[in-house]
């Protein structure tokens, strides 16, 4: 209730009693098991259900891909040791790749953060897909991949400004307050420009120090500085005394404690903002106009960025939509609502939990993202909701007809998941709604058969096969998905 945030949805009943709609169901599957489980001897047990959850989405959108009522796959498991923890962990991870595998998806597990839910380890299943809302960062040589947020920076070498390089200056830049405005009103590029982004933590104010062309990273942040949050730029100026647009490093006030991204260090002198309206610096150099310290890592990776795992490795970045995500929630849900059990040695302490969680809608959302055309949906075998449907190509003629429900009757009676489209409209109009809806093939009953006693298989890629009917059955039967 006070750490899940807006998305947590809440409600009063007309006695203005407070109630919310479950997001996710950690606690009451640690308030079930804890009246249950008593003893070490019961452990590792592991609990799943299908059930709706409930979001405050402040931007549903995609259909069911971000909604505020969706359906998940949970699991949770509860353990006496760590290690016991992390072999069900490794296990589900492994599972869940194999479904997304099975599904005939691309995805990848990432390192992740673990936000709300809570617990120090997580790993987050995505589906490639251009449309994604995630940004992945994979490096080139390890093979380790990370959501964006979570992916660490290489930290650089030290870099400092020399006396060959230009001395600082001070210039006018009336009414220009952006960092493209900036780069272009003085002709460099914006990752040749500093900006300075204000954070209020607890009684001080945080300048966050990094390159133009940079974001920084709050997931990040926060680690570092839990209770910090961003000033509005119409809140700035009462608060340091300063005009959004202009802040610079350089003479910030005493309230305002200064921190810098890794990306300082990308070059030796700087364009920064003067902290007076109007102006900014040029030539800023590094450890000579601006001593650097208190660096950290707080800010996005990019494509093409250096990877910490191995030397001459990069980045690359992928876009992708989160599909499952699981956790190693040790000790956050059981000791804050005191589900114990009894060890070998008789002492009481509270169980080890993990929970694991996938989208089912979601799954289904971004199996159409990455496997669609220009005709539409191209479904996965696993996913289709028919393996095939069954068209005669003419509805008025008695022969094609009784032939097709005679055909479809028979798939069905082998277990066959097949669709008959006897609707009164064109051979070509059904096709082009087959593609449409995603169907992996179209078994058309008309002039061959009619001449040869055979059928049409066309896949969703217009390839035809004619086959007699044996030849048909034999070959859906081995369509095993």
């Amino acid at each position: 209730w006070d750490k899940y945030g807006a998305e947590l949805l809440r409600f009063e009943d007309r006695h203005q009693n407070s109630f919310c709609l479950g997001p996710t169901h950690e606690e009451v599957v640690t308030d079930l098991i804890r009246d249950s489980l008593r003893s070490y001897k019961q452990l590792p047990l592991k609990l799943y259900q299908i059930q709706t959850k409930f979001r405050d989405e402040i931007r549903p959108r995609f259909g069911v891909m971000r909604a505020r009522e969706f359906l998940m796959k949970d699991g949770y498991s509860f353990h006496a040791s760590g290690d016991c923890l992390q072999i069900t962990f490794d296990a589900v991870k492994d599972v869940y790749q194999r479904i997304f595998n099975r599904c005939g998806l691309e995805s990848v597990a990432v390192e992740a953060d673990s936000g709300a839910i809570g617990g120090d380890v997580s790993s987050e299943f995505m589906i490639l897909a251009d449309t994604g809302e995630d940004r992945i960062a994979m490096c080139s040589e390890s093979g380790k991949t990370f959501n964006v947020e979570q992916a660490p920076q290489l930290k650089p070498g030290r870099v400092s400004a020399s006396a060959e390089h230009p001395t600082m200056k001070r210039v006018d830049t009336p009414g220009i307050s952006t960092i493209a405005a900036v780069a272009q009103f003085l002709n460099v590029s914006q990752s040749h420009c500093l900006k300075t982004m204000i954070y209020h933590n607890a009684d001080v104010f945080i300048a966050v120090v990094l390159s133009g062309d940079r974001t920084v990273n709050e997931t990040k942040l926060q680690k570092l500085f839990p209770e910090s949050s961003p000033v509005e730029n119409d809140h700035i100026f009462e608060s340091i005394g300063i005009i959004p647009g202009f802040i610079g490093p350089i003479g910030l006030p005493s309230n305002v404690a200064v921190v810098f991204d890794y990306s300082v260090y990308q070059h030796p002198t700087w364009v920064v903002g003067a902290n007076e309206r109007d102006c900014h610096l040029i030539n800023v150099g590094i450890n000579r106009d601006l001593m650097v310290s208190n660096m950290m890592d707080l800010s996005n990776v990019e494509q093409g960025d250096p990877s910490p795992f191995h030397a001459h490795s990069t980045y690359a970045i992928r876009k992708g939509i989160e599909v499952g995500h699981i956790f190693q929630l040790g000790t956050k849900y059981s000791s804050l609502m005191d589900a114990k059990f009894q060890t070998k040695d008789g002492a009481s302490e509270p169980f080890l939990m993990g929970c694991y969680g996938i989208g089912v809608g979601r799954t289904i959302a971004a199996a159409i993202e990455q496997h669609h055309d220009e005709k539409g949906i191209r479904w996965p075998l696993s996913l289709a909701p028919f393996v095939a449907v069954i068209i005669p190509a003419q509805i008025k003629n008695d022969t094609l007809c009784q032939e097709s429900e005679r055909m479809y009757s028979l798939l069905v009676e082998k277990g066959f998941n097949v669709a008959f489209d006897d609707r009164s409209v064109s051979l070509g109009f059904k096709l082009k709604d087959a593609d449409l809806i995603g169907l992996p093939y179209r078994l058309v009953i008309g002039n061959h058969y009619l001449n040869e006693g055979t059928y049409e298989l066309i896949d969703r890629n217009n390839d035809v096969q004619t086959l007699s009917e044996s030849q048909l059955i034999d070959f859906i039967g081995r369509l095993d998905p």
